[in-house]
């Protein structure tokens, strides 16, 4: 499988059906500065991350509203590495976050990694 190639749609389709979403929380998601840096990092990171920056307070957003919000994201069709593991492995979990200025997201691999290893 070419990691460099863009993912088809129905690939995502095949990924997002078998996928647990889930709401990552901190104790930091209630701080007023909490957006800045953590979003900005989730964004810019190594790891692949899907989400967008809308000035809007998604720190008390439930799963449902953050897939909503994030789910457009991942149909961009980005090259297919950014959606496998390394070794060719879908993901298992998507790991939401909504903070003080947007929101984003992670995939996480059956053996509990980015994909990067971490």
């Amino acid at each position: 499988m070419n990691m460099f190639n863009q993912i088809t749609k129905k690939e995502v389709d095949d990924i997002l059906k078998n996928i647990e979403w889930v709401r990552v929380k901190t104790e930091l998601d209630d701080m007023d500065d909490d957006g800045g840096t953590r979003l900005m990092a989730s964004l810019y990171s190594p790891i692949q991350s899907f989400g967008a920056t809308d000035y809007k307070d998604h720190r008390s957003d439930n799963i449902d509203e953050l897939k909503k919000l994030i789910e457009p994201y991942i149909y961009d069709l980005s090259q297919r590495g950014h959606y496998y593991s390394k070794d060719g492995s879908v993901p298992t979990r998507f790991m939401a976050n909504g903070y003080y200025g947007g929101y984003t997201g992670h995939f996480i691999y059956k053996d509990n990694s980015n994909g990067f290893g971490h």
